[in-house]
């Protein structure tokens, strides 16, 4: 006598909410067999191989359950995002086009494209089914959730955070959503109210892990390192295989700890298969530590086995890095001539740019040190006004440029009532800074200048999560943008001359006291004490820097380059000395 398919439907369906995904699986599978015209357990049946991570032969089912029911809406659904998510987007939408008259909840399937065409990287296409979707459903959360997804992948930051917070508004209890908003605004400089949202986001749902690792990256960033550390060992607790997680704790675990999360990198490297992203992480986590140790020559092994395997994965976008760069350029030729811009933003600007792992993150250390100083930290909002800017078709005459100021001031954070000035150190900023320096006569500009070899050795050992630095996993790509660098900022001096304030971070970590006092002059301020000593301000840091600017002041990595000279030897080779006709020998 078979049994009743209500039964076995509830069993299955608890062991999916248990996460027994494998004995699930089998409870479906066998009840296929004994009601082989039911159409829910083969969709069951792919749902739980989906959820084992074996998304090709979840297919198979879900094509199945159609056989038996075309009209089946789940494995329809399913289907759909399990084509997107294996990258088979013209079948998910091809399918959706097909299902589309015949449904009645034509809000499900445009959100479903939406989600496929932002899975393949189509953000253009995805936004404008998502503006169809919330012009025609304008409480539907989830949509206004992805658009702002979609938007920050289209640097349009600001965009994204209203979306997300609109998100909020109708769902006012979803950890996604709180996610996301925590990243938009940790990014925006508002690091208590992103740290709240996260920590809100994982009070909802404790065991979400994506809400426990964001408040562990932001707790890093303001510096609590004991909390973070316990939250990325929630994660792990959660999922012990999350190479990201691994990398973190690789960076901040000391002692025992660090040996565990060592050996269980080992581990799982000599069961991996493959060269993911999640190879790449773990390399590059072994030559992190590698580096605590002192054993350079390991470190050297790990990072050459490591940045290639990311490169590949992510490689650096170098077409449009040049497209930008050439439209910024046009704007301001040899002849250009600045137009006459009144002050526009207070508290004054103060712009520290340059290569990143050049020492900004220390320079602003040193000035947000200052009671009169708020340390804004990278704000992204110079790039995006400057690419509104580059492709408008207007000259940068007067007119572009109170607009290029108001954008830039649009996304500012809220500043302490005291602030006489604050800090944007987006390194960055140095492709933008004809735009800063014809627009903001108010701002002053540090240039930061470091031997570039030891900014590549940096930048080599850095693992960086944002697609821009995704030319610091492979030399050549490095010595393009270091060449890159030289290049514009020639050009920057020679339009404006006298405009940029230098500072080598050589001579800032030996004469801490007496450059932080060139600092306090160049920028107006009175020198105070504290800004010698840097490691002691307890601003949040949201950079790679995090942990080096923790410590005091020292000049150990100066010359660093030298001992790993073999590894570099691709860089150093490709770097221009027509460009660097000052580097040491």
């Amino acid at each position: 006598m078979a049994t009743p398919p209500k039964l076995l439907a509830d069993k299955a369906m608890a062991q999916v909410r248990a996460g027994q995904f494998n004995a699930a699986f089998k409870t479906a599978r066998g009840a296929a067999k004994e009601h082989p015209k039911e159409s829910f357990f083969p969709n069951l049946c792919g749902l739980a191989l989906v959820q084992s991570g074996e998304l090709r032969e979840a297919i198979d089912w879900f094509r199945k359950a159609l056989r038996l029911l075309p009209g089946n809406v789940d494995a329809q659904n399913n289907l759909i995002q399990t084509y997107a998510s294996l990258g088979e987007t013209d079948r998910a939408l091809d399918l959706i086009a097909k299902v589309l008259p015949k449904r009645a909840d034509a809000n499900v399937l445009l959100y479903l494209k939406a989600m496929a065409l932002n899975a393949a990287g189509r953000l253009v296409e995805a936004k404008a089914v998502l503006d169809d979707l919330i012009a025609a459903y304008p409480t539907e959360a989830r949509a206004w959730n992805l658009r702002g997804t979609v938007r920050f992948g289209l640097d349009e930051e600001l965009e994204a955070l209203a979306d997300h917070q609109q998100a909020l508004r109708l769902k006012p209890a979803s950890p996604d959503v709180l996610v996301n908003l925590a990243l938009l605004l940790s990014r925006a400089g508002q690091m208590e109210a992103a740290l709240e949202a996260a920590q809100k986001a994982r009070a909802l749902a404790p065991d979400y892990d994506l809400a426990i690792m964001r408040e562990a990256v932001i707790l890093n960033e303001m510096g609590q390192t004991e909390a973070a550390t316990a939250a990325f060992r929630a994660v792990l607790a959660l999922r012990p295989d999350d190479a990201e997680a691994l990398l973190e704790m690789a960076q901040i675990a000391q002692g025992e700890e660090l040996a565990r999360v060592e050996a269980h990198i080992d581990q799982l490297l000599a069961r991996m298969k493959g060269d993911g992203i999640d190879r790449a992480y773990l390399l590059i986590a072994k030559g992190r530590m590698a580096l605590k140790a002192g054993d350079r020559a390991a470190a050297d092994r790990h990072f050459a086995a490591g940045n290639p395997v990311h490169a590949r994965a992510k490689p650096f976008n170098v077409a449009r890095a040049d497209a930008e760069m050439a439209d910024t350029l046009a704007l301001f030729p040899d002849s250009y001539i600045a137009p006459d811009a009144p002050p526009l933003i207070t508290p004054r600007p103060i712009f520290v740019l340059g290569l990143p792992r050049s020492g900004t993150t220390l320079t602003e250390q040193v000035l947000s040190a200052h009671p009169a100083v708020h340390g804004a930290g990278e704000l992204p909002w110079i790039g995006r006004a400057a690419r509104a800017a580059a492709t408008s078709g207007r000259p940068f005459d007067a007119a572009a440029a109170r607009d290029f100021v108001a954008a830039y001031a649009q996304g500012l954070p809220q500043m302490p009532g005291d602030a006489r000035a604050f800090v944007d150190k987006m390194p960055g900023n140095y492709k933008s800074l004809g735009y800063i320096a014809a627009a903001m006569p108010e701002a002053v500009v540090i240039s930061v200048r470091r031997d570039p070899r030891d900014i590549a050795l940096s930048m080599w050992q850095t693992p960086f999560g944002s697609d821009r630095m995704a030319f610091t996993f492979d030399q050549g790509w490095m010595a393009r943008e270091l060449n890159e660098y030289a290049r514009v900022m020639a050009h920057w001096v020679r339009l404006f001359p006298g405009r940029c304030v230098e500072l080598h971070y050589e001579t800032l970590v030996t004469d801490i006291d007496g450059e932080s006092r060139r600092l306090a002059m160049a920028c107006g301020l009175d020198w105070v004490p504290d800004m010698a000593r840097p490691h002691e301000n307890a601003k949040a840091v949201r950079t790679a820097s995090l942990q080096q600017v923790r410590q005091p002041v020292s000049a150990r990595s100066v010359g660093g380059w030298r001992r790993h000279a073999d590894a570099l030897a691709d860089l150093i080779a490709a770097l221009d000395p027509a460009l660097w006709p000052d580097l040491p020998a």
